[in-house]
């Protein structure tokens, strides 16, 4: 029995399918996590996100008391 060779769309075709089911989950149930999958993606989010929020945070309260000791500077002189 001879196979004939894959027209041109089907060879991509079959390497999608095969990266979308490749591992233990199908592409639909990758959508889903498990609690302790979505600890470890918080997780890391937080460490991502907090050191640049806290360095906002922290020019955000320089800002303010700069322009009240400007207010304070100005009235009194």
């Amino acid at each position: 029995m001879t196979t004939s060779p894959p027209r041109k769309g089907e060879e991509a075709y079959e390497l999608e399918n095969a990266a979308i089911t490749e591992g233990s989950r199908t592409h639909e149930e990758s959508l889903e996590y498990t609690a302790e999958e979505e600890a470890k993606i918080i997780r890391k989010l937080d460490y991502r996100l907090l050191p640049f929020l806290l360095l906002l945070y922290t020019f955000s309260v320089l800002d303010r008391s700069n322009l009240g000791m400007c207010c304070v500077v100005l009235l009194f002189v």
